[in-house]
């Protein structure tokens, strides 16, 4: 059935998500072929580093729209201003 439903996978494998391309045959071909690739390991690194961004990026906006529903003087924009200079912080650290 997901052959039919989708071409575009996430998948969670130690706590990060990866997106597959081309569905669950590409994912289960990638997968067993895992341990033979050895030289691909820069290329995982670098959609890694994309896919954090990606999220990141994500976690931002969120915030990002929740610290305008608060007032300067609330508990929960300065828990939402913390929240983004943290997100930003780790951003920068990826680029």
């Amino acid at each position: 059935m997901l052959k039919k439903v989708c071409n575009t996978m996430l998948i969670i494998e130690g706590q990060r998500i990866r997106r597959v391309e081309g569905g669950w045959e590409t994912y289960q071909k990638s997968h067993s072929h895992e341990g033979e690739a050895g030289g691909s390991d820069h290329a995982r690194d670098n959609q890694e580093i994309q896919e954090e961004t990606l999220l990141l990026e994500t976690r931002l906006s969120y915030w990002l729209g929740e610290i305008s529903r608060y007032k300067p003087t609330q508990a929960e924009y300065e828990k939402a201003d913390l929240e983004i200079k943290e997100l930003m912080k780790r951003k920068k650290e990826l680029s």
